[in-house]
């Protein structure tokens, strides 16, 4: 995605609910917020894609089991 896709994106404000098992929810949004739920932003998914599909691909029975809230940046 280009930075003009990725602000574009952000400008709308979306926020994407993704289930990895049933009852496993995660969300997809545009800026971490203090709701209670497990959330990655746009732009930590934009870093961490190609390390996550290159695990993947060196493990290809792998899957992803759940997705654990970051820590606060510092």
């Amino acid at each position: 995605m280009t930075s003009e896709e990725i602000q574009s994106w952000k400008d709308l404000r979306v926020e994407i609910c993704m289930f990895i098992k049933k009852n496993d929810f995660f969300w997809l949004v545009p800026a971490y917020t203090d709701k209670d739920r497990v959330e990655i932003s746009i732009d930590d998914f934009i870093e961490l894609a190609p390390k996550i599909k290159m695990i993947l691909e060196a493990f290809p029975d792998s899957k992803i089991a759940t997705v654990i809230k970051p820590k606060d940046k510092k």
